[in-house]
């Protein structure tokens, strides 16, 4: 089906050294894909900078509830046992 008619399905890759969350855009909760098994710890921000939820020891394939938030753009942080910050990006919820 050429582009611009009906539905175009689209596989999501990841990047293989990459952490990342999906489905993204999401409306009620995504899941953590991690490169490695250990956890890290998960921190979302609004569009305003302010903490609006924090996970600890999140492993890859959780699912992470964010129903209580409201549509718009967040930012997430993973950080490792030693608080570094190993990937940020961005996470689309609408509704």
């Amino acid at each position: 089906m050429p582009v611009g008619e009906g539905v175009v399905d689209i596989d999501y890759v990841f990047e293989e050294n990459e952490p990342t969350v999906y489905p993204n855009p999401t409306s009620n909760a995504f899941q953590v894909y991690l490169p490695t098994s250990e956890g890290v710890d998960l921190q979302l921000f609004n569009g305003s900078g302010q903490l609006v939820l924090q996970e600890s020891d999140v492993e890859s394939g959780e699912q992470v509830d964010i129903s209580a938030l409201a549509k718009g753009i967040y930012f997430y942080h993973f950080r490792n046992e030693e608080n570094v910050v190993m990937h940020t990006g961005k996470l689309v919820v609408v509704r």
